[in-house]
């Protein structure tokens, strides 16, 4: 088990403890609620900048394209 100040790090902990290497590229599906969409789209983008491809549920796809859109004046 693992334990820290929120889920992802004390799921990241578990799995390094158990052995299971956390992975350094592949595909990232991002599915969040409405609350969560601002913080997700930088997430994405971090996991973008490190070579991840990304995928998106509808609805979280459009919130991330606009939001990229917007940075870019669009």
């Amino acid at each position: 088990m693992g334990v820290g100040e929120n889920f992802g790090e004390a799921f990241a902990k578990a799995q390094l403890g158990a052995g299971t290497p956390l992975p350094a590229q592949g595909e990232v599906l991002f599915s969040v609620n409405k609350s969560d969409k601002p913080v997700a789209v930088e997430v994405a983008r971090k996991f973008a900048d490190l070579g991840f491809e990304l995928y998106a549920t509808r609805y979280c796809g459009r919130f991330a394209q606009r939001g990229a859109q917007s940075e870019n004046g669009a």
